[in-house]
């Protein structure tokens, strides 16, 4: 959330930050206050899970957001109720997806003895870490590499690619067609080739 923000104001683009909305208490609340931004508390412990994802869905609904990013939010959201958002909605996942859809990523990478890891952002479907993907970056799993590393190598990617993506998408630059994400012909790059040097992008 915090380097969505950053990244955001440091380089100017037009984006207003509406609220931070959390199911529970947390630090993300106090430092988007911190930030000058809104943050709210909709506590999912207290509410209930029926009762809070109605909540949660109205209040998102009064705000009319062009985006709604999902930065750590673990709860699967119910379908009836808001697939008619999931097309606003961006989440990051750390996995190359489709693979390793779920949780424990990197500790089932190692168990699976796979060489080649990363993150993918994409827009939201009924399905669990399912959905359009609109970006990728991979790095290579070494052989002393444990789930904190790998952990660690991860969210730098997360931290990398999901501001990019959501300005690619509010600027216009990626485009959802259909079940895909593209890129907007004759349209300029929304990342610099030489991320290719150091990122399977």
């Amino acid at each position: 959330m915090v380097s969505i923000i950053k990244t955001c104001r440091r380089f100017e683009w037009p984006v207003d930050f509406l609220s931070v909305i959390s199911d529970r208490p947390c630090e993300g609340i106090l430092k988007a206050r911190d930030l000058g931004i809104k943050g709210e508390l909709l506590d999912r412990a207290k509410l209930g899970k029926d009762a809070f994802q109605s909540e949660l869905f109205k209040k998102i609904k009064t705000y009319v957001p062009d985006i709604i990013v999902l930065a750590g939010f673990m709860v699967i959201l119910d379908a009836k109720l808001f697939s008619g958002l999931f097309h606003l909605m961006i989440n990051v996942h750390p996995s190359l997806l489709p693979e390793f859809k779920g949780l424990n990523t990197h500790q089932r990478v190692l168990d699976e003895n796979v060489r080649k890891h990363g993150a993918t952002v994409h827009s939201l479907s009924s399905g669990v870490d399912e959905g359009p993907i609109i970006c990728q970056a991979a790095i290579s799993v070494a052989t002393f590499d444990t789930k904190e590393t790998l952990e660690k190598k991860v969210l730098a990617l997360e931290h990398f690619i999901f501001p990019l993506s959501i300005g690619a998408v509010l600027s216009g630059k990626v485009i959802r067609e259909g079940d895909k994400w593209n890129h907007v012909e004759n349209c300029e790059r929304w990342f610099l080739e030489e991320f290719k040097l150091f990122y399977d992008f």
